[in-house]
């Protein structure tokens, strides 16, 4: 995800995803840290238009999602704003872990480990998903 693909102005520094099965249909929930926190603004901003925006860019991209968003088993990404300095500290987390190959810790595309989901989602600073946007 970038913000060239989002068609925004704000910036994106890093980002991860996660399975969101809070609700049904279940969907991709992806954790972004932003350049600038001004970037964080009321609902009306460009963030607020984000999931919609990535949908029509997975669905644009990808078959199985236009498919799965007509059948109801899919639905429009969630976006989870995190706090500065998130993926550092991630990436500090997993040195933490006994990590000895410094050159090789990598945040994944996709969280492995629901530790991990939770850890990213209890730095969360703001929400927008099907039911916030």
């Amino acid at each position: 995800m970038s913000s060239t693909i989002l068609n925004m102005s704000i910036k994106v520094i890093n980002w991860t995803a996660a399975f969101d099965d809070r609700s049904l249909p279940a969907t991709i929930g992806f954790f972004v840290e932003l350049a600038n926190a001004q970037d964080i603004g009321t609902p009306a901003s460009d963030l607020a238009l984000a999931p919609e925006r990535l949908l029509d860019e997975l669905s644009r991209s990808n078959n199985n999602v236009v498919w799965a968003l007509g059948h109801d088993v899919f639905c429009k990404p969630t976006i989870w704003i995190v706090r500065s300095g998130t993926f550092s500290d991630f990436l500090q987390l997993k040195l933490d872990e006994g990590n000895k190959n410094t050159g090789q810790i990598k945040v994944p595309v996709i969280l492995p480990k629901a530790a991990y989901v939770t850890w990213f989602a209890n730095r969360v600073v703001q929400e927008f998903s099907r039911a916030a946007s």
